[in-house]
């Protein structure tokens, strides 16, 4: 069971001109669906790499929800404990740990926070608001 490769691509847009500026090749990881308890749930094939799961932008930063594949896994496959930071050229500027791990997330740039949902000890779905340096 091999990985499928994608291409992500940033552009440049000036007016009526668009330039590519960057281009990378990123692992897409094979998944299995798996249905538990009436509960459909994704999980990678075992030996997959994990990567960037959720994008969010601001007008001057790209940030990428991540996991890191070598640590140990939780009862929820896709949640994160890192946002990368890019600028718009694709160039990575921080790599963040987060103390709670989480899974989607939005960004405002009026507040410079983050929101996330997050899981409480019951395993139930929580909204969590955080900064970043």
């Amino acid at each position: 069971m091999g990985s499928s490769y994608q291409n992500v691509e940033i552009y440049d847009i000036k007016g009526e001109e668009i330039e590519k500026v960057s281009e990378r090749l990123i692992n897409i990881p094979k998944v299995t669906i798996v249905d538990k308890n009436n509960l459909k749930q994704i999980r990678p094939h075992k030996g997959e790499k994990r990567g960037v799961h959720h994008l969010e932008v601001s007008d001057q930063y790209v940030f990428c929800s991540f996991r890191d594949s070598r640590e140990e896994q939780t009862r929820d496959e896709l949640v994160n404990n890192y946002i990368l930071k890019y600028d718009w050229n694709g160039k990575p500027l921080v790599k963040y740990k987060l103390d709670k791990r989480f899974n989607y997330f939005t960004y405002d740039p009026v507040e410079d926070v983050f929101y996330a949902i997050s899981r409480n000890s019951d395993f139930m779905p929580t909204l969590i608001r955080f900064s970043l340096p």
